[in-house]
């Protein structure tokens, strides 16, 4: 429930067939506040300055960076850090 609360954004670097298996594998196109992003040319990972794969940043509802974490993390942490 938590997670409805959130908007989420998936960057990838991938190409369009890869990024559409791996959303209908994961049935990401039933999460309506999710937006996959095809970052082929690494656009976003480079405005970012993405270190690590995967990154996490997470803004306020002010659209402020509230924190960023590199590597894998929880998603309880995530909905943590939403929340503040």
């Amino acid at each position: 429930e938590q997670i409805k609360n959130i908007q989420w954004v998936l960057a990838s670097p991938a190409e369009r067939d890869s990024l559409n298996k791996f959303a209908a594998t994961y049935r990401l196109q039933d999460v309506a506040n999710l937006t996959i992003l095809m970052d082929v040319r690494w656009e976003l990972h480079n405005r970012l300055q993405v270190k690590s794969i995967p990154s996490c940043y997470v803004y306020n509802r002010q659209h402020r960076l509230v924190k960023t974490v590199q590597g894998l993390v929880r998603l309880e942490n995530i909905i943590n850090l939403a929340n503040k």
